[in-house]
């Protein structure tokens, strides 16, 4: 596709955020202990309702952090998210439309299940892997997944990382569930960075326990990487919220 197509999108303004996310931003408070949603009661996130703090950070003394998010696409269904995150990386271009100036670049591996994107979520340019993955894999138990209409309802797994030489370093677990809302969806997004860091490599064992040390992992993750990462989630899906159904229209036939 001719990049003049896509023109318009990339000149598009980045879509405001909402008064109550500018406001969290504005405090850069965390929430507190008991707002946080723990990996392993992440079911909860597919109960109906909502959570007692569904936006925020937390960053944790041993340098782990949490993410919650909300956002509210009232022209958007879950056909279309399933179609974004498959039509949007086949092209740079079509990343670079989502979050104009902090999204560079994206390519995938030979099944189309790992992305390699560049982008800048708060801390500099840089490099980050995405390895997505089933609802199950991700560990949502079976019984709650029975629950799920996902044909209305869209969920987005994924294990994101960092390259090293020879190894990924996996230090975050996301997740992205597109619940089906008198209109359109509303997105809840959680990130848990920090939790549970694995290795793929050669010296997966040795680095993994190395990385998992509190010392080790202060050191690793940045100090205010959940602020940033509330941000940049906030930021792209509202513009996502705003462009996809127009982006979905023209380019909708295509793979």
């Amino acid at each position: 596709m001719e990049k003049s197509a896509y023109e318009k999108y990339l000149k598009k303004p980045l879509t405001p955020l909402p008064w109550e996310h500018r406001l969290i931003l504005e405090k850069g408070e965390d929430i507190p202990l008991e707002g946080v949603l723990s990996f392993s009661e992440k079911d909860k996130l597919l109960d109906e309702g909502y959570l007692p703090y569904e936006n925020g950070f937390h960053h944790f003394p041993d340098g782990r952090a949490y993410v919650a998010c909300l956002t509210k696409m009232p022209k958007v269904s879950a056909e279309m998210i399933y179609w974004w995150f498959r039509w949007h990386s086949e092209e740079a271009i079509r990343y670079q439309i989502w979050y104009p100036g902090k999204h560079f670049d994206v390519r995938t591996d030979e099944t189309g299940s790992t992305h390699y994107v560049t982008e800048d979520v708060g801390t500099g340019k840089q490099r980050i892997v995405i390895r997505f993955m089933t609802p199950a894999e991700f560990g949502f138990s079976k019984e709650k997944l029975e629950t799920i209409d996902l044909k209305r309802n869209a969920i987005i797994c994924a294990r994101v990382g960092a390259e090293i030489p020879g190894h990924v370093v996996w230090h975050t677990w996301m997740c992205h569930y597109a619940r089906e809302a008198e209109k359109g969806v509303e997105l809840r997004s959680r990130f848990w960075i920090g939790e549970e860091i694995e290795v793929s490599g050669p010296l997966a064992l040795i680095l993994a326990r190395l990385l998992n040390r509190q010392a080790v992992k202060r050191r690793m993750i940045p100090g205010n990487i959940g602020r940033h990462m509330f941000h940049h989630c906030a930021q792209e899906y509202h513009h996502l919220a705003e462009i996809l159904p127009e982006v979905y229209e023209e380019f909708g036939g295509m793979s």
